[in-house]
């Protein structure tokens, strides 16, 4: 849900290469993980559903330091190795979810086992978490200052896909 990058100059620390840097990559991310339970015909060109949901969402933010190895002067620009010097997870918050949705699957032929277009649309309550957000950390002097959010996880979901098999 957000990401931002930095390059950190290293020449004050290191005034015999004036060059050096790193790079600061920040992600802000969250991963959900939940089981379904649906309600469906088994057969027919159109097959509506209603699911019921239960898991998880696990929402963090992590700052990876990156720094080049080597590089090497091509013809399309410097081809260099990436090494991470170091990575931390400033914030990670799990918070249970459980929900619901309805959607339709649509055969493209009349065949049981053709594929279909998949539409569905569904809502999971989640529970409140603390996390960062884009630009919520930064530096006042020598000190990082974190500026936590606290809220609901809810989400809607629009699905649009295709199904092969059952």
């Amino acid at each position: 849900y957000g990401d931002e990058s930095r390059t950190v100059s290293l020449s004050s620390l290191i005034p015999e290469v004036p060059g050096a840097a790193v790079e600061v990559n920040t992600w802000n991310a969250l991963f959900t993980l939940h089981g379904r339970l649906r309600v469906q015909p088994r057969r027919g060109r159109w097959r509506p559903y209603a699911d019921g949901l239960l898991g998880f969402t696990d929402i963090y933010t992590k700052s990876v330091v990156e720094g080049a190895k080597g590089c090497v002067q091509s013809t399309v620009g410097p081809i260099c190795d990436i090494s991470t010097l170091g990575q931390q997870t400033q914030s990670r918050d799990f918070v249970l979810s459980y929900g619901g949705g309805a959607g339709v699957m649509v055969g493209f032929k009349s065949r049981e086992r053709a594929p279909r277009l998949d539409f569905s649309v569904r809502y999971l309550r989640g529970g409140k978490a603390d996390y960062l957000t884009q630009g919520a950390i930064r530096r006042e002097g020598d000190h990082l200052v974190q500026d936590f959010s606290h809220s609901r996880t809810d989400m809607v979901t629009v699905y649009i896909g295709v199904a092969f098999g059952r």
